[in-house]
């Protein structure tokens, strides 16, 4: 019910207890409504509410609330896509959404996208470096200082990658 209130301070209160809860005891699906609020910020708490739970059963929660919305309303994916990112390796597993993610045409979503698989820890898939190192020559500087950041972030496994991005003055 909260989700639905007018009232942007009682959602964002509601979204920040839900995130306190704990893995037992709070519902991931009423954190994926909040991720399509209205307010930036009660979408970034949810988000960030969903970091705390740690379990496998929220990363599907949120991996199937992704996929199902689509390529809609940009702040909403990348609300999701940054829980996604938060639940850290419990999400290991899609792992290849957030890779698909980063070829989208959406560049907000293709940047939370490389963020979330920094924060995920997901150093043991090697597609996600060689994606990463793809980005390489992207016209677009940010998008390369995103992969440059996340492969630092893989350490050894990053690394071949990493090489790729010397030559650019940018990153």
């Amino acid at each position: 019910e909260a989700a639905m209130d007018r009232n942007r301070r009682l959602r964002l209160t509601a979204v920040q207890s839900l995130g306190r809860c704990g893995d037992h005891h709070a519902a991931p699906e009423e954190l994926v409504a909040f991720c399509a609020d209205e307010d930036a910020e009660v979408r970034h708490a949810a988000a960030e509410a969903f970091g705390g739970l740690k379990s496998t059963e929220a990363a599907q929660v949120v991996r199937d609330a992704l996929v199902n919305f689509g390529e809609g309303n940009t702040l909403t994916r990348c609300a999701l896509i940054q829980a996604l990112g938060r639940l850290g390796p419990v999400a290991a597993a899609h792992t290849g959404v957030l890779l698909r993610i980063v070829d989208e045409p959406d560049l907000s979503c293709r940047l939370s996208a490389i963020q979330a698989l920094g924060s995920q820890g997901v150093v043991a898939d090697p597609t996600v470096a060689s994606t990463l190192g793809a980005l390489h020559k992207h016209q677009v500087k940010a998008l390369r200082h995103a992969a440059v950041s996340t492969l630092q972030k893989m350490g050894e496994r990053g690394a071949p990658e990493l090489v790729l991005f010397l030559d650019d003055e940018d990153a």
